[in-house]
């Protein structure tokens, strides 16, 4: 329970900062446009 309670949070982690890498990646270009 506890290592599927931890791989799921280490999934969300990841996802997350996917996600942040991604807005970051688009602000110049949506502020450039």
């Amino acid at each position: 329970m506890a290592e599927r309670a931890r791989a799921l949070g280490g999934t969300l982690r990841t996802a997350h900062t996917a996600a942040g890498f991604t807005v970051q990646a688009e602000l110049p270009l949506g502020r450039t446009a």
